[in-house]
């Protein structure tokens, strides 16, 4: 869903729809009176600012672990193996202060 208040133009899904909407504050917080035609499903949304506008969207739900290993446990082994690397230790740092610059 799109909203700018600058034309009331609201995008939702392939439906187009211009509603008048209010917004409500109280106690820090704002609030939006949706018309009954354009009532989001509940759950969690991100919201972020595009121009004048505020834009909503729907967060995925986030897959249960158990859900994971299934899914997983449906994928092919892969053919390649892990390449072998060479762990050298780490470089000496340089704690050595610049030359100042001339003319300063």
């Amino acid at each position: 869903m799109v909203c700018r208040s600058k034309d009331r133009h609201t995008i939702v899904g392939e439906m187009t729809m211009n509603e008048r909407v209010k917004i409500i504050s109280r106690d820090g917080l704002q609030f939006v009176e949706l018309p009954i035609g354009m009532t989001l499903a509940e759950g969690e949304w991100t919201a972020r600012r595009q121009g004048a506008g505020v834009v909503l969207e729907p967060v995925a739900p986030r897959m249960s672990v158990p859900s994971l290993l299934a899914l997983l446990a449906t994928l092919e082994p892969l053919e390649e193996g892990i390449p072998d690397f060479v762990d050298l230790p780490p470089e000496e740092p340089d704690f050595a202060w610049p030359e100042p610059i001339a003319g300063r």
